[in-house]
């Protein structure tokens, strides 16, 4: 088959979509290399992750041009030429499909700005609603990338059930390398990590609720021998984070991290006692996986994705309360059978997520169409 990407994300955006469309990309690369496949993107970014694609003989570059004009391409629509299949791996597609033999499939990730409308500006949440609703009605096929979400998408788009797959996402392949003790200790001196630790990666914007990590912490009994890191892109909401700190006087036990190296992610999931995600909602939840491959034991939301996500291999919580979270928090850290546990529960638990099986599940997606 001949398959289109949107490849703008993966070319240009280092976080959750950006990850999403290059373990795709790279996944139908590496599993079934019996696909010619193009990506498409406003400017190619060749120091992008992907780099070491772009000698694959199987991939084909279409560079829509830099600035606005890329831009406009990728909205209005180009002349995909003869693929079979078109796939818009973050919630949009073009307005027009200049060939009509492409079949169109669109990934949604969410319809947070639905549920949760508060956390958007006005501008944003009319823009991704617009792109939602346009490449819902335009594509053959919707990819969910949960359960969570297909309900979501016939709760509030009224999208028929049969228009819907769900089809989980895998993480990176570094968080499945087992990296040294010597390796850790490398991390936690490069961000001046002096003891144990507790973390927790995400956006540090309110949903991701880690003010009520904090909360939690602050009151566990574990929290004079642990540090707790938070790893995330800095918002506005992060002066509310460190008004706490400085309030609780905790500034010699949290670190925060607001630029990291990707491959920095997994040494620091390995590196850690505990791995906390109470966000309030998610469409899929990838550092949950991600946490559970690295052989780290989990607390995360009750509800939503994140069981659809962790089953009975972590612990969950209710992300409004952080007593309840702190009792948790300590259950792991003085319990070393339960931590034990909840490790080889998830090691296990994340071979559901495993590349292979995930992209030999896509291509029968493909096939289907």
């Amino acid at each position: 088959m001949k398959i289109g990407y949107d490849a703008k994300r993966a070319f240009w955006n280092n976080t959750g979509l950006g990850n999403y469309s290059r373990s795709v990309i790279s996944g139908m690369a590496t599993f079934h290399p019996e696909h010619q496949l193009t990506l498409f993107s406003p400017g190619i970014n060749f120091k992008s992750e992907l780099k070491y694609l772009l000698e694959n003989p199987a991939i084909n570059l279409f560079d829509l041009g830099n600035g606005l004009i890329g831009k406009a391409k990728r909205v209005l629509g180009f002349d995909n030429g003869s693929l079979d299949i078109f796939h818009g791996l973050s919630n949009e597609l073009p307005i027009f499909n200049h060939n009509s033999k492409t079949k169109l499939i669109v990934s949604i990730h969410d319809l947070l700005f639905f549920r949760y409308p508060e956390f958007y500006p006005l501008i944003d949440r009319q823009i991704y609603k617009l792109k939602t609703i346009r490449a819902c009605k335009k594509a053959n096929l919707i990819i969910a990338i949960s359960e969570q979400t297909k309900q979501d998408l016939i709760e509030f788009l009224k999208v028929p059930e049969h228009k819907i797959k769900v089809h989980y996402q895998s993480c990176h392949e570094q968080f499945r390398i087992k990296h040294t003790e010597s390796d850790i200790a490398k991390i936690k001196s490069k961000y001046g990590i002096n003891k144990p630790y507790i973390v927790q990666v995400g956006t540090l914007e309110e949903r991701k609720n880690a003010l009520i990590t904090l909360k939690a912490y602050n009151c566990c009994k574990s929290k004079d021998d642990f540090n707790i890191v938070l790893v995330g892109n800095r918002t506005p909401y992060c002066h509310e984070l460190e008004q706490y700190v400085t309030d609780s006087k905790l500034k010699d036990k949290v670190v925060f991290i607001y630029k990291s190296d990707f491959f920095d992610f997994p040494l620091s999931f390995q590196g850690a006692s505990l791995s906390l995600y109470p966000s309030i909602f998610e469409g899929f939840g990838i550092p949950v996986l991600e946490a559970m491959t690295s052989e780290t034991p989990v607390i995360t939301t009750i509800g939503g994705c994140f069981q659809e996500v962790g089953g009975d291999a972590v612990l969950y919580t209710n992300p409004l309360i952080f007593e309840d979270l702190a009792e948790k928090i300590d259950l792991i850290l003085n319990n070393k059978p339960v931590s034990d546990d909840l490790i080889k529960k998830g090691k296990e638990r994340s071979l559901i997520f495993e590349p292979r099986k995930l992209m030999n599940e896509l291509n029968q997606i493909y096939k289907s169409l």
